[in-house]
């Protein structure tokens, strides 16, 4: 072959290895990253916690534990221990236009054999860490009581809302709030808080939702100060797993309807509404979700939002936001609905961005839909969510 011919088919060969989208080639060497275009998790060579990252947007990865980075050649060269040409032939599937392959197929199946064992590792010691965060927090709910007579009961009394029979909520009196940036465990606040427990997936207790109370506040939820950042601390917190976990408020075997939303006064002030309609309750259940996203499940990909732009530090605008669309991702786990549930009725929240809010929506009708089901989108009025529009009415 001629040298210029030869060139270019040495060209498209090395084009081709660098089309290669970097998230897959990290995936396939055993990268387990979380994120959206920044997705950060262990190193496959290294490990640590979240010192690797992958930007797919800019196709780069960096890893802080060994300094290492660049494009998706890099990252194989990184990542499969190979020279440029073996990281190309890894990538393209091809040895060297021209030329014998590089590659030394053994000391890969070596390594790879390695990270595989490596992998199976770390995720033991994650789910043993899991498992006992799990066990710590259903020590706390245990240790809880009834709300009846507690600030938690005179809280949801401000809220214009009550907790229905055997409803997942209790109350912890001396509940520890910790600082949320502080690299150890910081105390800040011990008070009152109101405990849900979130069940997963596969039907048991995964996790906690914490609300700490201050009755003298007007929304009635404790507005702590971090005394190192000066920042005022959230009054809601999760711990646990919360990956398609809910709040069951109202409990039902086999419920025929199913009323879903993201927040326990949310989706208690709609329980009190139709209760006072003379709705007949009897087969309806009522759960939270715990957030949109969760509500609307995992999505398959993202658009870009009309209005919402990305800007850095210095002020540079970086194009639109991108959220999550309306495409559910079926191979991950969600909230589960029950198949006796015949009717879902979805509650869309009117104070938040109503371009985001709508995608999670037509996202969770899609993931719900079945044959002889009943899918409703339920908004609240524009600029309100239901529990505000209940105590200014009151």
């Amino acid at each position: 072959m001629p040298r210029g011919k030869r060139d270019l088919a040495f060209e498209d060969w090395v084009h081709d290895a660098k089309s290669v989208p970097i998230l897959q080639a990290a995936l396939e060497r055993g990268a387990r990253l979380k994120g959206g275009r920044e997705k950060v998790g262990p190193c496959p060579a290294c490990g640590g916690r979240d010192r690797f990252s992958v930007n797919t947007v800019k196709a780069i990865f960096h890893c802080r534990g060994s300094g290492q980075g660049g494009d998706v050649i890099a990252l194989v060269q990184y990542l499969d221990g190979v020279d440029f040409l073996g990281a190309c032939e890894r990538l393209t599937g091809r040895p060297p236009p021209q030329g014998e392959s590089t590659i030394d197929h053994a000391e890969l199946a070596r390594k790879a054999e390695e990270r595989r064992a490596d992998a199976e590792k770390q995720e033991r010691r994650s789910r043993w860490f899991r498992e006992q965060e799990r066990k710590r927090l259903y020590d706390m709910w245990k240790a809880g009581v009834p709300v009846e007579g507690t600030p938690v009961e005179a809280y949801l009394a401000m809220r214009q809302v009550v907790l229905p029979p055997r409803a997942a909520v209790r109350c912890l009196m001396e509940a520890k709030l910790y600082a949320s940036h502080a690299e150890e465990a910081t105390v800040i606040h011990t008070g009152p808080a109101m405990m849900a427990a979130i069940v997963g997936p596969e039907e048991r207790f995964v996790g906690l939702h914490l609300t700490w109370i201050d009755l003298t506040d007007p929304e009635g939820k404790a507005r702590v100060v971090d005394p190192k950042t000066g920042e005022v601390e959230a009054a809601k917190k999760m711990r646990g797993s919360t990956l398609g976990g809910r709040i069951e408020l109202v409990r039902c075997e086999n419920p025929r309807v199913l009323v879903l939303g993201e927040g326990i006064e949310e989706v208690l002030t709609v329980h009190r509404a139709l209760t006072a309609a003379g709705w007949d309750l009897s087969r309806t259940a009522f759960w939270t979700a715990l957030n949109l996203g969760n509500l609307g499940g995992p999505h398959r990909g993202t658009v870009e939002h009309p209005t919402h732009r990305r800007m850095s530090r210095d002020g540079r605008d970086l194009g639109p936001q991108k959220v999550p669309g309306d495409v559910p991702d079926l191979t991950q786990p969600a909230i589960p609905v029950p198949d006796s549930v015949e009717e879902l009725f979805l509650l869309g929240d009117g104070d938040s961005d109503h371009f985001t809010t709508d995608l999670a929506m037509r996202r969770a009708a899609r993931r719900y839909a079945r044959k002889g089901r009943i899918v409703r989108v339920v908004w609240s009025p524009a600029g309100g969510d239901w529990n505000k529009l209940l105590r200014a009415a009151a």
